[in-house]
């Protein structure tokens, strides 16, 4: 999680850096990656983030996720049923 202009930006990253899910948390709004191009591309360096940095755990970005996402359900939902999944 990094706190930057009083909004917090919570980023999944998978075990190369590369953001698998983000959201942008501000206090009159929330953008999520399954929904927005918030997305960040390329590897996450996390020395180079303005503001403050936080590490958290899975279950913590899932809380959060979900917290968010149920407004969501019924569109993210539909979302997912059209993701084609890519084996590499």
């Amino acid at each position: 999680m990094d706190v930057f202009e009083d909004e917090e930006f919570w980023i999944e990253l998978d075990n190369d850096g590369y953001a698998l899910r983000q959201m942008i948390v501000g206090e009159n709004n929330v953008e999520m990656s399954c929904f927005t191009d918030c997305l960040a591309e390329g590897v996450v360096a996390l020395d180079e983030l303005a503001g403050e940095i936080k590490i958290i755990t899975q279950d913590i970005f899932e809380y959060k996720w979900d917290k968010y996402i149920k407004n969501f359900k019924e569109e993210w939902e539909n979302k997912k049923k059209n993701i084609i999944l890519v084996n590499k």
